[in-house]
């Protein structure tokens, strides 16, 4: 039968259904088309009043009015930022740092609850988490340091979803193999689970273990920890530097591992004051590919990547 199509996705949706042989279901009731729609934006139903109200009106556009509606209320971004939290691995006991890990948790659902709010394209959601950065290029340690410890001070903090990107997505425990951050990666934004391909080929899907090896190729180069380029060694401030001193000041003792939550504490005391820490970092390794002496140890070879993997 011929069904109405008022928009491009419903022409879509009418387009797939009847390619699958499936007749669409009859237009919901009013309070059925309200509760769905209360639930899928805000996550809540809506009030008797509410109700009432949308059941006596007359207005034909009342249903688009409604969506209008919820799309303004506070719910709807908090709503749609604790889904996005979910989908991207938001969780603050996998992120990387014992000391800051519920505070980054934090500034990253703060990260995305502004751009939901302010309605940011989701393309550009997806690559302030995907094309994340930490250091500027040029920019010394001491300024990232310092730029960064200006989001925790106790006093006016810098607000971190002020900050173009949001490096935290790979800052996670759980996604520090190249090989997890590829299984990660494809459930997140491709929407697809390849597990079964790292092994062999895809039982009930088209991706091959060739296929995965490929993908995979794509997050070897990635890395979030401690970062000293060979041109900061022996000059400035640098990570390792930074936190020689910290642990000195401390009296903290790697082998007895003593003074652990004074270490920690002064840490988070240093960067309140807004003063640099040692922060771990987002960066790429150039790893250079294994010369065929071997005199090269590095496991990673760039030399084969391939750019445009078939699993895309």
């Amino acid at each position: 039968p011929e069904v109405a199509a008022t928009s491009e996705v419903d022409q879509l949706i009418v387009a797939k259904l009847r390619t699958l042989g499936i007749v669409p279901s009859e237009k919901c009731t009013e309070e059925e088309f309200l509760r769905r729609v209360n639930l899928d934006l805000t996550g809540s139903l809506p009030l008797p009043g509410e109700i009432r109200s949308f059941v006596a009106s007359k207005s034909p556009l009342k249903r688009s009015k409604k969506i209008d509606e919820l799309l303004k209320r506070p719910a709807y971004a908090a709503w749609w930022t604790t889904k996005l939290c979910d989908y991207t691995g938001n969780n603050a006991q996998n992120l990387n740092d014992p000391v800051f890990r519920n505070d980054m948790a934090r500034q990253w659902y703060e990260w995305i609850y502004h751009r939901v709010k302010t309605n940011v394209p989701y393309d550009q959601i997806a690559e302030g988490l995907i094309m994340a950065t930490s250091r500027q290029k040029g920019e010394s340690f001491r300024r990232f340091a310092t730029g960064m410890s200006h989001h925790y001070k106790k006093e006016n903090p810098v607000p971190f979803h002020t900050r173009k990107s949001m490096p935290f997505y790979w800052a996670r425990r759980n996604v520090r193999k190249p090989e997890e951050k590829a299984l990660s990666f494809a459930h997140a934004f491709l929407g697809v689970r390849i597990q079964c391909a790292q092994c062999h080929k895809h039982p009930f899907d088209q991706w091959t273990q060739q296929d995965f090896k490929k993908f995979q190729a794509f997050f070897e180069p990635i890395q979030y920890k401690a970062n000293t380029p060979r041109s900061e060694k022996g000059s400035g401030m640098n990570y390792q530097s930074l936190m020689k001193e910290i642990e000195q000041f401390v009296g903290y003792d790697k082998k007895k591992k003593n003074n652990r939550k004074q270490l920690r504490e002064e840490i988070r005391k240093r960067a309140n004051a807004g003063k640099p820490v040692p922060w771990q970092e987002l960066h790429i390794v150039n790893t250079k590919p294994r010369s065929k002496g071997g005199k090269n140890k590095k496991k990673l070879n760039y030399s084969r990547r391939v750019i445009t993997p078939s699993v895309l």
